[in-house]
């Protein structure tokens, strides 16, 4: 029977230790199209790791790219067992977008440089 494969989980041991793993969603391409009208204004300040220039960016637009780039990575973003300093489980970013302020540099890295490669892939060889 046909499955859709539209998530990929990704070991993410390098930020949050042995065994840990996320799951990042690959778009369906009308998903795609809303997020490239979304984002269109922002599209030229993407930097080849994922991230934004925001360096000539006004603090209304600084503060309306964060909310774009959080909206996008929670929806991207469809499960992980990640954990705080406590080694307590992080809220799931869908259920709680804000979460994303409790992540380190690296981890907010580390989701935007696998975030951006499943916005951008073509169809896989078979």
């Amino acid at each position: 029977m046909a499955k859709r494969q539209n998530v990929q989980r990704i070991d993410s041991e390098v930020v949050q230790g042995e065994g840990s793993w996320v799951d990042i969603k690959r778009p369906t391409h009308g998903e795609r199209k809303a997020l490239l009208i979304r984002s269109s204004k922002y599209i030229d300040r993407v930097k080849p790791d994922g991230t934004f220039n925001t360096s000539d960016l006004s603090e209304e637009n600084l503060l309306e790219l964060n909310e774009f780039g959080t909206m996008l990575l929670a929806e991207m973003v469809v499960g992980w067992d990640w954990v705080d300093d406590d080694e307590k489980p992080l809220p799931q970013a869908q259920d709680d977008p804000a979460v994303f302020d409790l992540l380190t540099d690296q981890e907010m890295a580390f989701l935007n440089q696998h975030v951006t490669p499943a916005l951008d892939e073509k169809k896989e060889p078979s």
